[in-house]
């Protein structure tokens, strides 16, 4: 996506984005600043089997990721409020 509006609006499309972890060093510039500002980074995937794309796919879509920022705090989401005490000990 070539201008910015475009972008932006891919951006809000989607909760989730994935990517060839062979390319996603060139989609930093490609994408933006506004993706790693949302916190919507691409998430890589190994595509050099195609036939564990659609495993590949759902291992990362109930993984969590942390993206450590350069400031000095960190925030990290263990659970929310409409979870049992027990599965956020798990």
């Amino acid at each position: 996506h070539k201008s910015f509006s475009q972008r932006r609006e891919l951006l809000a499309r989607f909760d989730v984005f994935f990517a060839d972890d062979r390319i996603l060093p060139m989609l930093t510039k490609a994408l933006g600043d506004k993706f790693f500002e949302k916190k919507k980074q691409p998430i890589p995937i190994a595509l050099t089997r195609k036939e564990a794309l659609p495993f590949a796919v759902q291992k990362n879509l109930k993984s969590t990721f942390m993206f450590l920022s350069a400031g000095t705090c960190v925030t990290i989401k263990a659970g929310n409020t409409g979870m049992d005490a027990t599965k956020l000990l798990e």
